[in-house]
């Protein structure tokens, strides 16, 4: 292996990045993954999605390294099945951001942390955007959505479904900017909103101020003492990743922005572009 990535710790996006439009690692990227982890090489995961969903996308490839998921919310040991890092909402901020949501007419999905258990929480599906992200976690993942009253799910306090995590709203892009002027009252929180570039939904989420992709690999690159950090992501989310990122790459395609922040640009998910890359960085023969 490449003496000057020996090591260094690969972090790469999912959705749009390490595959396309369907969430579904190809056979050669399975393939490939599996060379480099034979080969020694340190590659992890860096998410907007939860383990319940990863660990099904995953289950084919080696995950020897934790992984970040919901924006760097939550740092998991796929292997164990064990969290290692969770970043809260205070009640307080919960409440008032919970407020902002019914003012604008939109329920999100709210995501809890209790008893060392996250599970997701909605009171009305907001639209068939909303509606299709439900539908397809639920077909091809199992995932479980709790149906529950408005007033349940924005409860708070020691009565309340658990901790607070995640606040995640889908609405058509054309609403994002409506629904982000109501919440931008809404402080001490991380509010972010990007397009999914598969389709003309907007994900307009809100969480701790102290998780992001940033902190998260940070976070994995002390655990494993890397010497290196070098990203691949494909949106906006994934801007904070690359500020902290030795090099960074982005798929061909992606956001005018976000190519203009990377180092290069690398092919698309369904020619393996980010194992490839991974590849040609370490020496390694594929």
């Amino acid at each position: 292996m490449n003496k000057e990535f020996k090591n260094a710790l690969f972090v790469t996006d999912l959705d749009g990045t390490l595959f396309g439009k369907e969430p579904v690692l190809s056979d050669e990227c399975i393939e490939h993954i599996k060379k480099l982890n034979a080969e020694g090489v340190r590659l992890t995961f860096s998410t907007a999605r939860t383990y319940r969903t990863v660990d099904r996308i995953l289950r084919d490839v080696p995950v020897p390294i934790p992984v970040s998921l919901m924006n760097g919310t939550m740092i998991r040991d796929v292997k164990k099945r064990l969290t290692l890092d969770v970043k809260k909402i205070p009640d307080t901020v919960a409440d008032k951001a919970g407020k902002s949501f019914l003012a604008s007419g939109t329920f999100p999905l709210v995501y809890r942390y209790k008893d060392g258990e996250m599970l997701t929480y909605y009171a009305e599906i907001s639209g068939d955007n909303m509606r299709s992200f439900i539908e397809e976690r639920i077909e091809r993942f199992g995932k479980p959505f709790i149906k529950v009253t408005p007033e349940e799910l924005f409860r708070t306090g020691s009565d309340s479904l658990g901790d607070v995590i995640y606040f995640c709203a889908i609405v058509k892009d054309s609403d994002g900017s409506d629904l982000l002027e109501s919440l931008n009252g809404v402080e001490n929180v991380c509010l972010t909103s990007y397009k999914d570039n598969a389709s003309d939904s907007r994900y307009v989420e809100i969480y701790s101020p102290y998780a992001s992709k940033k902190s998260a690999i940070q976070y994995l690159k002390h655990l494993t003492e890397a010497d290196k950090l070098v990203s691949f992501g494909d949106n906006f989310n994934d801007l904070t990743m690359f500020e902290v990122s030795d090099l960074c790459f982005a798929p061909a395609g992606s956001p005018e922005k976000v190519i203009s922040c990377v180092n290069g640009t690398v092919p698309p998910p369904d020619e393996c572009g980010v194992t490839r890359k991974i590849a040609e960085l370490t020496g390694i023969n594929l």
